[in-house]
């Protein structure tokens, strides 16, 4: 099995990037991190159980906005919207010409999304020895900007932070595994 830095970075032997790269993750409210196959959407789709949801209510989504279902128009918007005011924690990496951008959406930077965040650049930095790049945490609040590297050094929290944080973060080969 791939280490999740292998799975996310796809870094050769002498640590350079060798391709373009865009890998997703859903960070469940309990820390379950699942590698998305697709996109997030068809993620949503194809388990609409582990998001709260039945197969009928995505359907009802996709008649509202009169879009054929797994497009990627409003209503993918308001499915995913609705999974990370459930709890969920979305995670994309876009990765071109050799820079990475992470994506995150939060419905708030609780402590426990912070504690998922942090535990997640913790593992991801375990498996190379270099994870650059610009994570992005997009919130109802704004857009907080980090590297890597300071998440993994607990940015996220305030100076009174003691640590540790909590390691409830476990990482599952596919959504599908239970």
């Amino acid at each position: 099995m791939k280490t999740l830095a292998q799975q996310v970075l796809k870094v050769s032997e002498d640590n350079t990037w060798n391709e373009n790269l865009n890998v997703g993750y859903w960070i469940s409210p309990l820390g379950e991190t699942f590698p998305v196959d697709q996109n997030h959407i068809i993620t949503i789709i194809t388990n609409p159980q582990k998001f709260g949801l039945t197969k009928k209510d995505i359907q009802k989504v996709y008649k509202k906005h009169k879009e054929k279902i797994g497009s990627e128009g409003n209503a993918r918007e308001e499915l995913i919207v609705d999974a990370v005011n459930r709890g969920w924690i979305r995670v994309r990496s876009y990765q071109r010409y050799g820079d990475i951008t992470w994506s995150i959406n939060v419905k708030r930077l609780t402590k426990r999304v912070k504690d998922h965040i942090t535990n997640f650049f913790q593992k991801l930095s375990k498996g190379t020895s270099y994870v650059g790049g610009e994570v992005m945490i997009d919130s109802p609040t704004g857009v907080d900007r980090f590297s890597p590297d300071e998440i993994t050094q607990y940015a996220l929290y305030n100076e009174s932070f003691e640590g540790p944080i909590s390691h409830k973060l476990t990482f599952k080969k596919s959504v599908h595994d239970d």
